[in-house]
């Protein structure tokens, strides 16, 4: 039982690594928006509260492959990167506020924090490529990115300039992901047909997705039950046979202890 708690704990984190890279792909996007264009100080707001979870969420995946791992020294040693990546973009921000300076250091820590997120990626990248394989998630992935991204071009082409709402390509995004995690905040409505259409789609494909994923992360975790069951049960059948053999060969003892008693009885009987 509890090798069976083990391994479901086990896949229970490559769920949580899963989730940790695909939060990564995003905040990597946001914070390249952030470092090279000019955004609204309230999506600069979101960016910066979503960047403060996907750091407090790799930090806690840092602290339980810590806790997981012998030799705490070798792990720091090899895995420093994602203490860096554990470093919201926020905590720039307060600790040089009010400083002029700030507009030179956050461009470039923004920089070197995507890089560290990058190798993020790459260090935890095995354990996601295994569920991905797996589950076929990796395909859902790059499915909901293309759409995300090629989404928000269209939309942009087909309303930028006809619709009042529509400020920027900035908007455009923020659209597509308003439409595709289903959540219609409605302060941006597509007045154009193929504008409907791109917002359909990408409300579709959110759904689609989400569906998948969760029906994928059941369909593994339900087939290592299965395992788990079997192996069990397998067990079960050798240690019965095993303890059938042991009895036949004790009932045998036995039936040969009697023969030999009775043996001497009859012999005493004779003389």
């Amino acid at each position: 039982m509890n090798g069976a708690l083990k391994t479901n704990l086990s896949k229970l984190f490559q769920v949580i690594i899963t989730l940790l890279i695909i939060l990564i792909v995003v905040d990597i996007i946001m914070l390249l928006a952030l470092t090279f264009f000019s955004l609204k100080s309230s999506t600069t707001h979101l960016i910066l509260r979503f960047d403060l979870l996907v750091s407090a969420l790799t930090f806690l995946v840092f602290l339980i492959s810590l806790n997981n791992f012998a030799d705490k020294r070798a792990f720091l040693k090899e895995n420093w990167i994602l203490l860096l990546t554990s470093f919201p973009v926020l905590f720039i921000l307060w600790a040089f506020q009010g400083l002029y300076i700030v507009v030179y250091v956050l461009p470039v820590f923004n920089i070197v924090k995507i890089y560290s997120m990058v190798r993020t990626i790459n260090k935890i990248g095995s354990k996601f490529l295994k569920f991905s394989k797996e589950t076929g998630l990796g395909y859902g992935i790059i499915i909901v990115t293309s759409v995300y991204f090629l989404g928000s071009i269209a939309f942009f082409l087909v309303e930028n300039g006809v619709n009042p709402n529509l400020n920027g390509f900035e908007g455009a995004l923020w659209f597509m992901m308003a439409s595709m995690t289903t959540t219609g905040y409605g302060d941006i409505v597509p007045v154009t047909g193929i504008g409907r259409i791109i917002g359909s789609i990408a409300m579709l494909t959110g759904v689609g997705f989400a569906s998948y994923a969760t029906a994928s992360v059941a369909s593994v975790i339900f087939h290592q039950l299965r395992e788990e069951r079997d192996k069990e049960a397998e067990q079960l059948k050798e240690l019965t046979t095993k303890f059938r053999g042991e009895r036949k060969a004790d009932d045998e003892e036995i039936k040969e202890l009697l023969r030999n008693i009775l043996q001497r009885m009859d012999e005493k009987e004779e003389k």
